[in-house]
């Protein structure tokens, strides 16, 4: 009994940090590959992913998106879900399920703009967006400002074929 509570207790901090260096390493690489936007200034931003971007989007869509974000009331499954529409009418996804709560607290489910990105992970054959939502109450000026930035940021980062031509 004593030998195997010895090795237990050698083992599990060892099985610990492998876990924990291993996912960091993890995630060092992805961010190597996929480097994340950190908005100036984090008021009035929600940052998050888009909900069932797999359905909506495929290959084409990849790159710079602006958008709405507005009640779907349409949607049979989920009455207080949040639908994220493209500036050119395209529906990209919803706010995730998770966080429904507390963005429609946030935002008091009133329409929304925001900017992100759609990415394409050929390793993992894996489609996602990383987005921004301005607050409602974001002016003109500051969402223009906003954009601006992104998409200088994406410009510098990937490169300006990640802009799409209605953007530049």
């Amino acid at each position: 009994m004593l030998p195997f509570l010895i090795m237990a207790l050698i083992c599990a901090p060892l099985l610990y940090y492998v876990a924990v260096y291993r996912d960091k390493k993890r995630q060092e690489k992805w961010e190597l590959r996929f480097p994340p936007y950190h908005p100036r200034s984090m008021n009035g931003v929600w940052a998050t992913k888009i909900a069932n971007i797999r359905y909506q989007c495929n290959k084409d869509d990849i790159g710079v998106v602006i958008f709405a974000v507005k009640p779907d009331e349409q949607n049979n499954y989920n009455r207080s879900s949040m639908a994220i529409i493209r500036d050119d009418g395209k529906p990209l996804g919803y706010i995730p399920k998770r966080e429904a709560s507390r963005f429609n607290r946030w935002s008091a489910r009133q329409a929304c703009s925001g900017v992100g990105m759609v990415q394409y992970d050929e390793q993992t054959n894996r489609l996602w967006a990383d987005i921004f939502i301005f607050a409602p109450d974001t002016t003109d000026n500051q969402l223009e400002q906003q954009f601006s930035q992104y998409l200088q940021w994406v410009t510098t980062t990937y490169g300006p074929e990640y802009i799409p031509d209605r953007y530049r």
